[in-house]
């Protein structure tokens, strides 16, 4: 299971938040932390949608511009990839339940 910790820490927040949000943590209220947690999942798979296009959008120039072919299979290795950099940031032993949870929420929020 992925704590709020973690998420606080892997969400694109500025680091002053982040480090304002752990120092609450402890703190705050069931519904609180709930909140948080939401927030910081809409927050990843914004963050994770965007990057995806912004890569496939950069394949797609390279192509325009009589640079590097992409694949079918090259665009699905990007999602894999920026994949495996999300759970790499939430810095877990990658157990299937962590995999299957930040698939599902990262497939939920879109």
């Amino acid at each position: 299971m992925i704590s709020i910790q973690q998420l606080i820490n892997v969400a694109p927040f500025p680091q002053e938040t982040k480090d304002e949000l752990l120092a609450k943590c402890d703190d705050m209220s069931d519904s609180k932390k709930i909140e948080v947690e939401s927030l910081c999942w809409a927050l990843i798979s914004q963050w994770y949608q965007n990057e995806l296009g912004a890569r496939q959008e950069k394949a797609m120039l390279e192509m325009a511009e009589g640079g590097k072919i992409s694949s079918k299979e090259d665009f699905a290795k990007m999602s894999d990839t920026l994949f495996a950099e999300i759970v790499g940031k939430f810095k877990v032993e990658e157990s299937q339940e962590d995999l299957e949870e930040v698939r599902a929420k990262l497939a939920n929020l879109n």
